[in-house]
C-alpha cells in the first residue's frame, strides 16, 4: 500500500469512528425512562441544590414522600444514588 493509500485509509477509518461513536452517543442521550411530574419536579429541586427537608417544605409534602419519590427516581433511572440520578437526567434533557 502506498503512503497515500494509507493516509486515505486512516482519514476514512477516523471519519467511520467518530460517526459510531455520535451515533452510539445519540442513542444513549434519549431517555429511556418516563418519570411522573412529581418525580421530575423532586429531581429539580435536587438538581438545584435543594435538600430532601427542604424540597419537602416547598413542595407541601413530608420528607418521608420526597425520600420515596427519590427512591422511585433511582430505582427508574437504575442510579446508585441521588447525585447519579441528576447527571443522568441533565443528560437526557428530562431536567434543566
Amino acid at each position: 500500500m502506498s503512503d497515500a493509500e494509507r493516509v486515505t485509509v486512516e482519514i476514512l477509518s477516523s471519519q467511520l469512528f467518530q460517526t459510531v461513536c455520535r451515533l452510539t452517543t445519540h442513542q444513549a442521550d434519549e431517555p429511556d425512562v418516563i418519570l411522573t411530574p412529581r418525580e421530575l419536579e423532586v429531581l429539580q429541586a435536587m438538581a438545584d441544590g435543594k435538600a430532601a427537608a427542604d424540597a419537602a417544605c416547598i413542595m407541601g409534602l413530608s420528607k418521608h414522600t420526597i425520600e420515596r419519590h427519590l427512591l422511585n427516581i433511582r430505582t427508574k433511572t437504575d442510579a446508585t444514588n441521588t447525585t447519579h440520578a441528576v447527571a443522568k437526567s441533565l443528560r437526557t434533557h428530562q431536567i434543566y
